[in-house]
């Protein structure tokens, strides 16, 4: 039983602002810088996927000078990690919905991506401005439109429903974890999920250190995953 792919819901950086008497603002550059040490962390462990919720839907409710902030850190962490990235061999990937972003973060995603899509020693999937419900919803309408052709080739009779899904080219997580101490999926990765270890870590995620990271990994292989099947 391998690991191969972890799931984070990166949760608690407002809260971590305030708990040290900082506007949430803090909270969130905290959070983000946060991500490149778990990616490390990951790579030392022969982990080739990390998926990273940083953005939902449901995100465009905050206050419109803590989503403006939000969208500048992404022109920050261009700035400050592409060419660790690059040196790391990191490959970035988007998945959400860019048709609402504003152009300049359309733009940096699209040359993250662009700049990093032949490195290959680990993939960071960067959900940003996702919603799994929305998508699950998108794949639904695809999917039966495609069923609906009457000139579907015989090899095509096999196609399968997560082939719509933005996820598609990736595998399903083995191991999912939150931070903060919320036992809620917050409509993440919903269908993908089906099968992955849930783990859910006190710590906020800007306190989030490699200690709490192994730990999850331990508990992971303490589990007994059948699949629905009969151990023998």
């Amino acid at each position: 039983m391998s690991l191969q792919h972890i799931a984070f819901i990166m949760d608690g950086n407002g809260r971590w602002a305030k708990k040290h008497g900082k506007p949430r603002f803090f909270g969130h550059e905290a959070g983000m810088n946060k991500i490149e040490e778990v990616c490390n962390w990951c790579k030392e462990y022969n982990i080739k996927y990390g998926s990273f919720f940083a953005f939902s839907k449901e995100n465009w409710n905050r206050p419109k000078n803590e989503v403006d902030f939000i969208f500048s850190l992404i022109e920050r962490y261009y700035q400050d990690q592409i060419n660790k990235l690059m040196s790391n061999k990191i490959r970035f990937i988007h998945i959400g919905d860019k048709s609402t972003l504003p152009t300049k973060t359309n733009h940096i995603l699209n040359e993250l991506e662009n700049i990093t899509k032949e490195n290959d020693t680990f993939n960071l999937l960067f959900f940003f401005n996702y919603s799994s419900r929305e998508e699950i919803n998108n794949a639904a309408i695809y999917f039966a439109q495609e069923l609906s052709k009457k000139n579907i080739k015989d090899e095509d009779q096999n196609l399968t429903f997560s082939s719509f899904l933005l996820t598609k080219n990736f595998p399903d997580p083995d191991l999912l974890i939150r931070t903060s101490g919320e036992m809620r999926i917050s409509n993440f990765l919903l269908y993908q999920i089906a099968y992955t270890e849930l783990y859910f870590e006190p710590q906020l995620w800007p306190e989030y250190t490699k200690s709490h990271f192994v730990k999850a990994i331990e508990s992971f292989y303490k589990r007994d995953r059948r699949f629905g099947k009969i151990k023998e």
